[in-house]
């Protein structure tokens, strides 16, 4: 249970974010398999092609800053979970300026709804805010850069 132990001495803000990568992630595999194709073609307006792909390299950053002993010393994990969700937020920014609102497609693939901009900007705005302002994980990522040197 040593595994368990680590994950809970992380701070809360922090597992919420894991728990929340873990569980956008299994949903994006799931869902696909389990929704008939049109209502999973409907969604794709509102999330994009790939839900999950940012939060599932975040998974590697976070669980890599909980369960290892040595972290990077010129970068901490927190700086590239930050960079790939500004990376979504980019995207998402991009897709919203790129959109022809007189397009008139069926295609699912290709129609991006105006609320897409809840699922690709403000959700990784939310998680960037929560982890640069938390002073709980600051601390954390403070005592992992001392332990490591």
């Amino acid at each position: 249970m040593q595994i368990l132990k680590k994950f809970n001495q992380a701070p809360f803000e922090l597992k919420a974010f894991a728990i929340f990568s873990i569980l956008i992630t299994l949903l994006s595999f799931v869902l696909p398999a389990v929704l008939a194709k049109d209502i999973w073609e409907k969604t794709i307006q509102y999330t994009g092609w790939s839900p999950a792909s940012t939060y599932m390299f975040c998974m590697v950053l976070i669980f890599s800053s909980i369960y290892l002993s040595k972290n990077p010393k010129h970068i901490s994990p927190k700086w590239g979970i930050v960079a790939l969700l500004t990376l979504q937020i980019y995207s998402g920014l991009q897709r919203q300026l790129l959109v022809d609102n007189k397009s008139t497609t069926t295609n699912p693939y290709l129609m991006v709804s105006e609320y897409q901009y809840i699922w690709t900007i403000l959700v990784p705005a939310f998680w960037i805010l929560i982890i640069l302002l938390s002073p709980n994980i600051k601390r954390f990522y403070e005592t992992i850069s001392h332990e490591s040197k």
